[in-house]
């Protein structure tokens, strides 16, 4: 008679269903390493043209189209220069960047040597994009990295570190290529600039932290590789330029408060300094928190002649700006911090050009606007990166810092032309939006959409113009433009979305809207916007879906909350509403309208 069958135990099933699909994929990733090793030469910004690399034409609105060998030519130094608008050379062109200027002293200054000065800067990046394109940079074999950024880390706040180089299992990597998504960027090559709008301090410490493990992780990869990286401080306008955004986050009776501020306001411009300087002084002890109060205190001491105290309140103005687009103190803090950690060299970008300032201010002498340095500013910095390779590279002669300034001083100042000029009056129009200066923001996009009728941006920009100065058919002529050229864009369908609500065409505002909200599903704006098309339309409950995403991609976004909230009413889920509004309340504590909502809801 057979012996009865012995059933397995669970525990060796458990092990057996778990080992053998792991044997598998080893042997099959085995095999695959075996005949197919891993690529070392893919790109994502780059594109192979012969024995040439190429900017593609995806990246080329965020980096100079340039064109140059894939392998360093024998006997040439090459030398990235990372960063973001600042190192791009906003708003003139690359012609007028410090890498320009650095080329040129090299050339003339180590002339037994070839050099090769890559300019790598790119619209709007921050941290968290170059910190992802590092090991793409380090494929290019530098010989010296300098990181000129800091200006641009509140401007995406939720980009995730794309750290995007194809890793892992090489049988994933196989399928991707079999389906055709190799070397796929994770995020868009340009980045659509967003006003950015702090809501707590909290927000701004978050990004700050951010910021500062990025730029560690960066200047470690670096030396992981044995290439040498100089940093840099970043410098920006204190004097002449007046915050973006202001808020009162501590301020407890936000009413009287207001109205000191609006009273000291007045004292300052009928030119009564020291009584308005008072005042200011009394509403900074209730609440230090508003980058306005900061920025006007700074002027009436500088009109008084105090300088060195007035350069110190236009530093807290710059610090607690509530839409930051400059490098607070901190994010500089970080770069030292990292810089020193390391033991690598770090220009004092700041110090320098407030040495170079009137009364030790930097204002528009050497900052063209915000941030992005001018002519002189460019050429200053050249220097100093110069007098950094020098010693880092050990390099020939004793340079002498005066000299080098002169000898840039009598090269020709460069005039962009070419494809390059409509780049530079678009460039040049940002800088009116920031100031609302809409009638300039329309010329500026008038001429570069007339250098390049290709320019989807510029024509995204000419339309913001159009709409904020009533001209609506001119607008809505240039967002659908923007729209055919770029249609992956979400902030282009985003602005039609507006303006087609504006018009009262809200079957077309919702489209717009629905595609902006499908191209970037993270934008709370979006969403907020669809939510109000939607409620227009009397569409209320799939108007609450958009509202609850927006306040949830968003948790201080008032407007989504307290728009919930009512919308909830309508539905008479009075529950729902009265929770909205009291947490509408907590981030805009005794917003008038809200509360009389609150108080009229039906217990």
């Amino acid at each position: 008679m057979d012996e009865p069958h012995q059933k397995l135990p669970i525990k060796k099933i458990l092990c057996l269903s778990i080992l053998l699909p792991a044997v598998i994929l080893f042997v099959v990733e085995g095999t695959c390493r075996i005949l197919r090793p891993v690529e070392s030469g893919a790109y994502r910004i780059f594109e192979r043209e012969g024995h040439e690399l190429a900017v593609r034409p995806e990246y080329q609105g965020a980096f100079h189209a340039l064109r140059f060998a894939e392998q360093t030519p024998e006997g040439t130094l090459r030398i990235l220069c990372l960063g973001g608008s600042s190192a791009y050379g906003f708003p003139f062109g690359q012609e007028t960047a410090f890498a320009h200027w650095l080329q040129q002293l090299l050339e003339v200054c180590q002339p037994q040597k070839r050099w090769e000065v890559l300019n790598l800067g790119a619209m709007s990046y921050g941290s968290s994009r170059i910190l992802g394109l590092m090991p793409e940079f380090l494929r290019l074999k530098p010989d010296v990295i300098l990181l000129y950024a800091g200006h641009n880390e509140f401007v995406e706040r939720t980009h995730a570190n794309a750290g995007s180089e194809s890793g892992g299992l090489r049988v994933v990597q196989l399928l991707r290529a079999r389906l055709g998504r190799n070397n796929q960027p994770a995020n868009s090559a340009e980045v659509y600039r967003e006003t950015v709008h702090l809501s707590s301090e909290k927000e701004r410490d978050t990004t700050i932290a951010r910021f500062r493990e990025n730029y560690r992780q960066i200047i470690a990869i670096a030396q992981a590789a044995h290439v040498p990286i100089i940093v840099s401080t970043m410098p920006s306008s204190l004097k002449d330029w007046k915050p973006d955004g202001s808020e009162f986050f501590r301020l407890k009776d936000q009413k009287s408060g207001k109205e000191k501020f609006e009273r000291a306001c007045k004292l300052m411009d009928s030119g009564e300094m020291e009584e308005a300087l008072t005042l200011f002084t009394v509403i900074e002890k209730l609440d230090p928190t508003c980058a306005d109060l900061h920025f006007r205190k700074g002027r009436c001491l500088y009109q008084l002649g105090r300088f060195e105290e007035a350069g110190k309140a236009f530093i807290l103005a710059r610090d607690n700006d509530a839409s930051p687009q400059r490098a607070l103190s901190s994010i500089n803090e970080a770069i030292l911090d990292a810089a020193n950690s390391a033991k690598v060299p770090c220009i004092r970008g700041v110090h320098l050009f407030e040495a170079h300032s009137e009364n030790g201010i930097t204002g528009k002498t050497l900052i063209e606007d915000y941030v992005h340095p001018t002519l002189a500013g460019h050429r200053l910095l050249a220097v100093e990166f110069y007098l950094a390779i020098h010693t880092q590279l050990k390099l020939d002669g004793e340079p002498v810092r005066e000299q080098l300034l002169a000898l840039l001083s009598r090269l020709p100042e460069p005039t962009p032309s070419g494809p390059g000029r409509a780049s530079f009056f678009y460039n040049l129009g940002l800088k009116f939006i920031n100031q609302e200066n809409w009638q300039k923001v329309i010329e500026t996009n008038q001429q570069a959409v007339q250098f390049d009728p290709s320019h989807a941006l510029a024509y995204n920009n000419l339309g913001r113009g159009y709409q904020q100065t009533g001209k609506l058919e001119q607008a809505l002529e240039c967002f659908q433009k923007a729209a055919a050229l770029r249609p992956d864009i979400a902030g282009i369908h985003r602005n039609l979305a507006s303006l087609f609500q504006a018009l009262g065409s809200l079957s077309n505002a919702e489209a717009a809207a629905e595609t902006a909200v499908k191209l970037n599903s993270e934008d709370p704006v979006a969403h907020y916007l669809l939510a109000t098309i939607l409620a227009a339309r009397e569409q209320t409950k799939e108007a609450i879906k958009h509202y609850e995403s927006a306040a949830r991609l968003r948790p201080d976004y008032f407007e989504a909350r307290a728009n919930l909230g009512l919308a909830y009413a309508l539905m008479g889920q009075q529950a729902k509403a009265r929770s909205a509004w009291k947490e509408a309340l907590v981030i805009r504590p005794g917003e008038p309208v809200v509360s009389d909502w609150l108080s009229k809801l039906k217990e």
